[in-house]
């Protein structure tokens, strides 16, 4: 901005962006930009076309009258059926009503174009504008066509000729146009000056010149069959032509040759194809045909209508396309040619050059109505004043730039990323987007790095551990083994079990097979006490053992239930057997890894459960679990117990599973850090959730392989192991306040499968995952605390001041009698304060039963006036009704509305102001608004009723400007569950009071309006509201919708709005550097 310019109202407050602010102003001031990328949205390409069309137009009506071209006449006024009849026009409204124009393309049409023939590619839509020219002589087409490779303010960017197409066996040498003998020229208005400053010099329309006598040729039913086999063209390229080819017109084949001899027209190409050009260049036909004049015209000119030659054809200078609806403003606003030719939306598109200029917007301060432009009625009767004609025009320019989906770009970047969220650390449990908020925050992804590490570490202990289980032997050499018996199959234990309950015992070797006869025949065999005793004099690894049960009949009830085996080198003394008998002290289950018995220490080698460990402990990675088995009644039984796991099975569990949970941490730290440079980088959640969820397939899938080899308590660790994986996945995938329970359930499911594995396997049994998650919601909640204490703190002497003045005011009997008057009038109003307003969408006239549809239409012609856009859009709404099941999705939609319905109710401020003594703030001197001030200066209000008659004054008047994008995105991401129709309060006004009975006045003013519909009502002044909710600050907030007939006709009337009624005495207490501290309190508490 310069010295002193002051910013328009859009820039303020529908764009809130300078850099963006300037652009606008840029292009609306007519200078030349190069091109940008091909455009890709249908709604900007129309909403081009419609304020390119009225200019296409006259242009289209000066050549004609030059070379003697034709318009064709409605078949109403030419009292034939199917005969082709022309004449010559020359612009005026008195005739327009008698011909038949070709006008803007229907939205249905250039769909099912840009779907069937194009693949969706909507830049490749030339004739989104398009008229057509007749001619009688070839003469004549030939001389308009050297006039618009000549004219000053067009550049033909295209031409293509279907004239003297060479035929191959009879049948047509091009099938694009099924016969029909034409020239395309494709223009754009580069040096248009009324183009440029529309903004729409870019935009490619479509001249189809065609000779008379052809022309008569054709009829309906032709035409008709010509739609129907396009699209069997597109779908079967080989599909016979006879089924569908048109009529030609005979005896005027001999002038196609003649026609191409004459031009020399050479292969036509795209200027736009490959390139960006500049706007405003001028290129001669000559200069886009090639001169060689060897081949055909028809061949070579249909080859540069080919798709790959005009694949740009249409550009824009911006990369943005804008959002549905939004080319639904009509940006030719004043209403001139009110002929009765062509279609509705047709002549809703007419207008005075002079009016498409854009004049200087608004000011945010109020403009007096004496200082206002005379109103002015739209194309399709809506009266608008001249500061709203401006706005719907800059929202039109946004509209054709491609700039009105900007804010939900943003909005989809900010939920993707929540890098616009200010709150503290400790609020993203509380935020509606948890997991993506805590991915940006430095704390979580230091934590993030922390457990990166731990399950790096894990992972490399895995290998270590794999190493040692998967070696030759499990254990030794040792000298002596043996088996001791804690738990029979009657339940005896300890010291009532008086031997060992088996015949035989032994330990394997590397083949891992119980031989029939011993390799190396031990010194000692045989039971001592409770225990078995297996002794080598030169010693023995192992890789497992075996045993066999009782020989004895009736010996089942001494098989062992549970059993340790153990080894030593130590020498023992067995001696009389004393020192052998079972131990007395404790359950069977209590024991550690070591043991002394007979003058030896023991250390153990086996159970008949295990697991492993992950890591390596003392040497050691076999876990031995205090797990009972049944032993198979049959006597003498042998049974083998290899110590190896399967390699798949440790793998998935110990060693891939801990690599998954390293690059789930390192991952969504590199993508929460680069995501904020590089918007194409996956989201940190989804980052997050794929290795989680590739950690828990993997835990998974050991669960599985332990199915199989029959190991159920592993079964049950990993499984449970997977299920806090499960959550997280969850968690990442679908965000929301669930994630506090969520978050709370993995720490009992951890904690509950941690007591359940316990008390099975009789030890300690240990989920990382429960600890953590444990860790990280303590700790949140801790700094929670913290944050709230740190949030009251901040507001504890605001809010102790509005505290104190509400006090004052229920202590002062008037005041107290008005409060309790205003609360009476209030619950006579009955208007629920916890109402859920949102904002809705209009009923569609669609969605209405067949009955109530046909009376609507029926009563159409009485209702108020409807642009004709909307029927072409079949998009029809019925007035004031909103449609519950149609939530507002789109933010920009939300500010356009706002913008629209802050201009209405600006008069309505004002007559509830003058009804009720009511006050608005005055700027400072510095020219700046007090509450935009760094001072602590008292602000300055006045009545409206004291200035309304001073032009000075009232240009001092300052109204609240639209929510700030960074503040409506954080109440999404805090508050609202990412649902922009909860947004109520972008369009906000505010009026303040010397007394409470002035405002109740206020409210009846509002209530009995019959402009407004008012929502919802909070009355903050009342005794029964709780300060704690706003840290002290008192007003009455009313949600409303304009519903007057100038909002009905914009289609603003189901757009709620705010409105404050606020007392003096609050309002004085408002500064800045309470605001300040308000802010930096709700950061604290992310609301």
């Amino acid at each position: 901005d310069g010295p002193g310019e002051q910013r328009t109202f859009l820039e303020e407050n529908v764009l809130q962006s300078t850099k963006m602010a300037n652009f606008l102003r840029w292009c609306v001031s007519g200078h030349t930009l190069e091109l940008g990328k091909p455009v890709d949205s249908l709604d900007q390409l129309h909403a081009q076309a419609f304020m390119v069309h009225n200019l296409f137009l006259d242009l289209v009506v000066e050549i004609a009258n030059d070379c003697n071209a034709k318009f064709r006449l409605k078949k109403a006024v030419t009292g034939h059926v199917s005969n082709l009849e022309v004449a010559s026009w020359d612009g005026s409204e008195e005739s327009r009503a008698h011909f038949e124009l070709g006008g803007i393309k229907s939205i249905h049409s250039a769909s099912r174009k840009a779907t069937v023939v194009f693949g969706g590619d909507v830049s490749m839509l030339l004739d989104m504008v398009r008229e057509t020219l007749y001619f009688d002589t070839v003469a004549d087409l030939a001389g308009c066509l050297e006039q618009l490779q000549s004219h000053p303010l067009l550049e033909v960017v295209k031409v293509k000729s279907t004239f003297n197409v060479a035929t191959t066996n009879g049948r047509l040498g091009s099938s694009g146009w099924a016969g029909m003998r034409f020239v395309s020229v494709n223009v754009r208005l580069v040096a248009c000056p009324e183009a440029r400053e529309l903004c729409v010099d870019l935009h490619i329309c479509e001249l189809l010149l065609v000779l008379t006598d052809i022309g008569r040729v054709q009829t309906d039913a032709m035409k008709q069959r010509y739609r129907k086999w396009r699209i069997v063209r597109k779908d079967f390229p080989h599909a016979p032509l006879a089924l569908c080819v048109l009529g030609c017109g005979v005896g005027v084949g001999g002038c196609f040759k003649w026609l191409a001899s004459m031009l020399d027209f050479g292969k036509a190409k795209s200027l736009c194809n490959g390139a960006a050009h500049a706007r405003g260049r001028h290129t001669s036909i000559n200069s886009v045909m090639s001169s060689d004049k060897s081949g055909s015209l028809g061949h070579t000119l249909d080859e540069a209508g080919s798709k790959r030659e005009s694949r740009d054809l249409e550009e824009n200078s911006l990369a943005i396309s804008a959002p549905p609806g939004i080319a639904l403003q009509s940006p030719q606003l004043l209403h001139v040619r009110t002929g009765g030719g062509g279609s509705d939306l047709d002549r809703s598109i007419h207008t005075r050059r002079e009016s498409q200029k854009l004049s200087a917007a608004p000011q945010v301060a109020f403009i007096p109505e004496e200082s206002q432009p005379a109103a002015q009625v739209t194309s399709w009767g809506v009266s608008v004043c001249g500061d709203m004609l401006e706005l719907l025009q800059g929202l039109c320019h946004m509209s054709v730039l491609g700039l009105f989906d900007f804010v939900d770009k943003r909005w989809e970047l900010v939920v993707d990323y929540s890098r616009a969220d200010k709150s503290s650390f400790s609020s993203i449990l509380f935020s509606q987007n948890p997991v993506s908020a805590a991915c940006h925050r430095w704390q979580f992804q230091i934590m993030a790095l922390m457990v990166g590490c731990f399950y790096a570490y894990m992972g490399f202990q895995g290998i270590k551990a794999r190493e040692v289980l998967m070696g030759e032997y499990s254990f030794g050499p040792y000298k002596h083994y043996r088996l001791e018996t804690m738990l029979t199959r009657n339940g005896s234990e300890r010291a009532d079990v008086w031997g060992p309950g088996v015949s035989d015992f032994g330990v394997l070797g590397l083949s891992r097979c119980a031989p029939t006869l011993p390799v190396e025949q031990p010194s000692f065999s045989g039971p001592v006490g409770s225990s078995f005793v297996v002794s080598f004099p030169e010693g023995r690894s192992m890789t497992g053992w075996y045993l066999r049960s009782g020989a004895v009949n009736g010996s089942e009830p001494q098989d062992p239930k549970y059993f340790d085996v153990w080894a030593t080198n130590d020498d023992i003394a067995l001696g009389d057997g004393s020192c052998a008998l079972a131990r007395a002290d404790g359950r069977w289950w209590e024991r550690g890894d070591t043991t002394d018995w007979c003058g030896g220490r023991w250390v153990q080698v086996g159970s008949p459960k295990w697991g492993f460990m992950g890591f390596m402990r003392d040497g050691k990675a076999w876990d031995f679990r205090k797990i009972g088995i049944e032993l198979p009644l049959d006597r003498g039984l042998l049974q083998t117990f290899i110590l190896r796991p399967a390699p798949e099975e440790f793998d998935y569990a110990h060693i891939y599973n801990n690599f998954a949970g390293t690059m789930a941490g390192v991952f969504t730290v590199v993508a929460g850090v680069v995501s904020n440079h590089f918007p194409g980088v996956p989201p940190p959640p989804l980052v997050l959730g794929f290795h989680v969820g590739v950690r828990m397939l993997l835990m998974t899938s050991g669960a599985f392989v332990a199915i199989r080899m029959g190991q159920i308590h592993l079964v049950l660790e990993y499984f449970t192991k997977a299920v806090p994986d499960f959550f997280i996945v969850a968690m990442c995938l679908r965000q929301g306040p669930w994630v506090r329970q969520g978050l709370a359930a993995i720490v009992v499911v951890s904690f509950v499968g941690s007591i359940m594995l316990s008390l099975y396997s009789h030890s300690v049994v240990v989920l990382p995952s429960g600890i953590g998650m444990a860790f990280f919601g303590l700790s949140l909640l801790f700094l929670r605390a913290l944050a709230i204490r740190r949030s009251k703190r901040l507001v504890r002497e605001d809010q102790a001041r509005y505290d104190r003045l509400y006090t004052s005011l229920v202590q002062a009997e008037d005041s107290k009698v008005e409060i309790e008057h205003l609360g009476k009038v209030v619950q006579m109003i009955g208007l629920d304060e916890k109402n859920n307003c949102q904002q809705y969408n209009h009923l569609l006239v669609s969605m209405l039963p067949p009955r109530q549809r046909t009376q609507h239409y029926r009563n159409s012609s009485t209702q108020i006036p409807v642009n004709p856009l909307f029927l072409d859009l079949d998009r029809v709404f019925i007035p004031g009704r909103t449609d519950p099941d149609s939530k507002v999705t789109s933010i920009n939609q939300l500010y356009a509305s706002a913008a629209i319905s802050f201009k209405l109710m600006c008069p309505l401020i004002k007559a509830w102001a003058e009804k009720s003594d009511g006050m608005f703030k005055l700027r400072n001197r510095g020219g700046v608004s007090s509450d935009a001030s760094s001072s602590e200066s008292e602000p300055v209000f006045v009545k409206w009723n004291d200035v309304k008659g001073d032009a000075d004054k009232m240009q001092q008047i300052v109204f609240p400007t639209l929510k700030r994008f960074g503040r409506a995105v954080e109440k999404l991401l805090r508050s609202y569950g990412h649902d922009p129709s909860k947004l109520l309060d972008i369009c906000r006004h505010c009026i303040i009071f010397a007394t409470v009975s002035d405002l109740t006045r206020a409210l009846g003013s509002i209530i009995t309006d019959e402009n407004v519909r008012v929502e919802r009502l909070k009355n903050r002044l009342s005794p029964d509201h709780s300060s704690d909710e706003t840290a002290g600050y008192r007003d009455v907030c009313l949600n409303l919708r304009v519903v007057n007939e100038a909002a009905l006709s914009l289609g603003v009337d189901t757009h709620m709005c705010e409105v404050q009624l606020i007392l003096l005495d609050f309002a004085k207490l408002r500064t800045s550097e309470g605001h300040k501290r308000y802010v930096e309190a709700r950061n604290q508490l992310g609301v």
